[in-house]
């Protein structure tokens, strides 16, 4: 977990709220996307394209 690997509580719980919350947006070269609604949440390990821009964009 991000935990493990040392990251701060607060960090953790604002990265749950993004994931997690009704909808959101994606911002590209600091222009916001349209919002959208999440239908299902991510699994750990799951293959889908999402699933990876996440693991990139928080791995860097």
């Amino acid at each position: 977990s991000l935990l493990q690997l040392g990251f701060n509580n607060s960090w953790v719980d604002l990265i749950l709220i993004y994931v997690s919350s009704a909808s959101t947006s994606v911002m590209i070269n600091c222009i916001i996307g349209n919002f959208f609604d999440f239908k299902c949440g991510l699994r750990q390990g799951d293959r889908s394209p999402l699933a990876l821009s996440m693991h990139y964009c928080f791995a860097d």
